[in-house]
C-alpha cells in the first residue's frame, strides 16, 4: 500500500496555517511573524474555505524555525495538535472506514486532502507493518520538523481511531539524535533509533485487522464521493497570476525581475506579458499587491516602518512610505 508521491501541486486547507500559528502563539510569535512572506492575506487567514500551497506552508514553517531555533522539538508540538476533525470530510472518512486495513489504505489512497510532505509507504512482513515516510524529496531546512510533524500525528490519529495505545515495536529517524530526543521517546515508548537508513515506524501486524467501532459504509461512501470532488478541486491548476504572486514573495527584499520569473514558468516575457493582460492584470500591479500585502504582514509584527522599508528592498523609508500611502490611503505609521 502507498500514495504516489507528495502532490506538490495540490492546496491545503487554510486549517494547517491555523494550527501552526497556534502553537506558535505559545511561544510568544505574532501571526504577522507566521505569515510574513507567504502572500496569505489577514482575510484569508480568517476564511474557512481559504487554501494555501505546499510553498506557503513551508514559508510558515521557515519563518517559525528561524525564532524558536533548532532545540525546540516544534514540530512534536504542532503534530500533537492533530486530530481527525481537522481533516474534515477526510477525518470523517477514517472514522467510517470498517477496519484499521481499510482505514490506513484509504488515508493513503487521499493523503493529499493532509498536511502530509514525506511519501508514505505501508509495508506488511510477517507479523510486522512497517510506515515509511520518504522524505527525500523535502527541503533540508524543513525535513527535520516536517517528518517529527508528520509522525507524531499519524500516532495521533491512529490512537484517536482505536481508542487506545498504538502496539509499537520501534521507531527509526534518518536524522541525528536532538537534544530533546527524549520527550519523542516518551511520546512514543520506546527507544528512537537515529541516523538510521530511513524514517520508518514498526507496528504489530494484528493492527490491520483490528475493527472499527464506528464503522459505517454508507458515511463512508459518501465521505469517499466527497473527497475526490475536493482533491479535483484542489488539483486544479491556479491562475497564472496566482503562480506569479507565489515567485515574487519568495524574495521579500528583492523584486525578481520578469524575465527571470518568465523563464521559471517557461516561457517568454512577452507571452508573460500577455498572459497576464487577458487576466486582466500585469507584473506591475502583482507586484505592488504582493509588496502591500507583506508590507500589511510585517508591520503586523511589530517592526518599524524603516525595518520593514528596509526587508521589502525600498532604497529609503520615505520611498515605501510613499508607496503605502498609494495603497491605503494612509501612512504605514498609522497602520501599525
Amino acid at each position: 500500500m502507498e500514495n504516489d508521491g507528495f502532490p506538490w501541486h495540490f492546496r491545503r486547507g487554510i486549517v494547517t496555517a491555523h494550527l501552526l500559528a497556534a502553537v506558535a502563539a505559545g511561544h510568544g510569535i505574532a501571526r504577522g511573524v507566521c505569515l510574513s512572506g507567504t502572500g496569505i492575506t489577514p482575510a484569508q487567514f480568517d476564511d474557512p474555505e481559504a487554501e494555501i500551497t505546499a510553498e506557503q506552508e513551508i514559508r510558515i514553517v521557515r519563518n517559525l524555525l528561524a525564532v524558536v531555533g533548532p532545540d525546540v522539538p516544534l514540530g512534536i508540538e504542532v503534530g500533537l495538535h492533530y486530530q481527525l476533525t481537522v481533516f474534515g470530510v477526510w477525518g470523517l472518512a477514517m472514522l467510517s472506514a470498517r477496519d484499521m486495513r481499510t482505514c490506513v489504505q484509504w488515508g493513503l489512497k487521499h493523503v493529499a486532502l493532509t498536511t502530509a510532505f514525506c511519501r508514505i509507504t505501508v509495508e506488511e512482513r510477517g507479523d510486522e507493518v512497517r510506515l515509511v515516510f520518504d522524505d527525500r524529496a523535502i527541503p533540508p531546512d524543513v525535513r527535520r520538523f516536517l517528518v517529527e510533524r508528520g509522525m507524531v500525528a499519524a500516532l495521533m490519529l491512529q490512537r484517536e481511531l482505536t481508542g487506545g495505545p498504538i502496539p509499537l515495536r520501534s521507531v527509526h529517524l534518518r536524522s541525528s539524535r536532538p537534544s530533546y530526543a527524549e520527550s519523542i521517546e516518551t511520546l512514543c515508548g520506546r527507544t528512537i533509533t537515529f541516523d538510521a537508513p530511513a524514517n520508518v515506524v514498526c507496528v504489530d501486524g494484528s493492527y490491520l485487522d483490528l475493527p472499527n467501532p464506528r464503522a459505517n459504509e454508507l458515511t463512508a461512501r459518501l465521505c469517499e464521493k466527497h473527497c475526490r470532488a475536493l482533491l479535483e478541486q484542489r488539483a486544479a491548476p491556479v491562475s497564472l497570476a496566482e503562480r506569479v504572486h507565489e515567485r515574487i514573495v519568495r524574495w521579500p527584499g528583492e523584486v525578481p525581475a520578469l524575465d527571470t520569473v518568465a523563464a521559471e514558468l517557461g516561457m517568454t516575457e512577452r507571452t508573460l506579458r500577455r498572459r497576464l493582460e487577458l487576466e486582466a492584470t500585469s507584473y506591475r500591479a502583482l507586484v505592488n499587491s504582493a509588496r502591500e500585502a507583506m508590507a500589511i504582514d510585517l508591520l503586523e509584527s511589530g517592526l518599524t516602518v524603516a525595518d520593514v522599508a528596509a526587508r521589502l528592498g525600498y532604497a529609503d523609508t520615505s520611498s515605501f512610505t510613499q508607496a503605502f500611502r498609494r495603497w491605503k490611503g494612509a501612512p504605514p505609521s498609522s497602520h501599525r
